[in-house]
């Protein structure tokens, strides 16, 4: 999803040292997109439900799932870390 507003903010907490964790809107539909920084700067993308949030925050979690929760690939793109 193309999302200027969005994408800078991504890149500069990414670049600020913070770590980068898409969380999927309530009732997004499976076939949703994520900005596409999440996919450069992104360690992880995760269902909005307190269990995803709470492993992914408090538990250092890096899955990649769609809104519903259910597994999807990892983006191919490196990590830049705030490089």
């Amino acid at each position: 999803m193309k999302n200027p507003e969005a994408d800078k903010a991504i890149e500069s907490a990414s670049r600020a040292g913070k770590r980068v964790v898409g969380v999927w809107a309530p009732n997004s539909k499976e076939d949703s997109a994520l900005p596409e920084a999440i996919n450069r700067y992104g360690e992880a993308a995760i269902a909005c439900n307190q269990k995803s949030v709470k492993e992914t925050i408090c538990g250092g979690n890096r899955d990649w799932t769609t809104p519903g929760g259910n597994p999807r690939p990892a983006p191919k793109t490196p990590r830049h870390k705030g490089k």
